[in-house]
């Protein structure tokens, strides 16, 4: 019998954590043990298009849901939207949910309303970064935040990640076990056979580079 794996996200944004996705997704689909469901927002438009090259091989279901400020506080009260998210995830019965989430507060409200159903539950998480970090200044805002994101991290009963750097966020800076980690590298690996920009031109001492993302080196690891 067909595990069935249901993964869920609210993002209304495609953004590289959605691209890695859908990645997984293409590799899933040629394991035949699985029957595999996605639920998204339907404001997710261009998600909502790219998943139309599954075909039948999985089952996608929008819904009227999308990320908003505060949903770490609908999580913790476990509002109707979390209730209204629970009725969506046990009329497809699955038996796990994988929460594809990029940041802790992202989807937060599908996290919790897997836990309530009871059902295994991965946090697909690529960024566990502490907000100070991510915002650059603090604030008792920004603390308030911290302690709301520490009742997050205790729900999911695995992670899967894809770097060191983040399952060490994971370990070291929110408590969460190592047999519960899971990395799967993803990445560009440097090619063996390229010289160093100061190699090719040592009389310089500055170059302009372009990146395409967030510059931030313990995440991102562009240096």
């Amino acid at each position: 019998m067909k595990k069935k794996v249901l993964f869920y996200t609210d993002s209304s944004v495609f953004g590289g954590h959605e691209k890695t996705l859908l990645i997984a997704l293409e590799g899933l689909v040629r394991e035949p043990g699985f029957k595999i469901s996605v639920m998204l927002s339907r404001r997710n438009d261009r998600f909502l298009e790219r998943l139309k090259s599954f075909d039948s091989a999985i089952t996608v279901i929008p819904i009227d849901v999308e990320t908003e400020a505060g949903d770490v506080f609908r999580a913790f009260l476990n509002t109707r939207k979390v209730k209204d998210i629970q009725k969506r995830i046990r009329s497809v019965d699955p038996d796990l949910v994988v929460v594809s989430q990029g940041a802790i507060g992202l989807s937060a409200c599908g996290l919790k309303a897997a836990k309530n159903v009871s059902l295994p539950t991965v946090s697909y998480l690529p960024m566990a970064h502490p907000v100070t970090l991510v915002v650059g200044k603090q604030s008792p805002i920004i603390r308030l935040q911290e302690l709301c994101y520490s009742y997050l991290y205790r729900l999911p009963d695995y992670y899967l990640t894809i770097c060191q750097s983040t399952k060490d966020y994971l370990t070291d800076l929110h408590g969460v076990s190592d047999d519960r980690i899971f990395v799967n590298y993803f990445g560009m690996d440097p090619p063996s056979n390229k010289k160093p920009l100061y190699q090719f031109a040592p009389e310089k001492k500055s170059f302009r580079i372009g990146i395409i993302a967030r510059v931030e080196f313990n995440q991102k690891q562009h240096d």
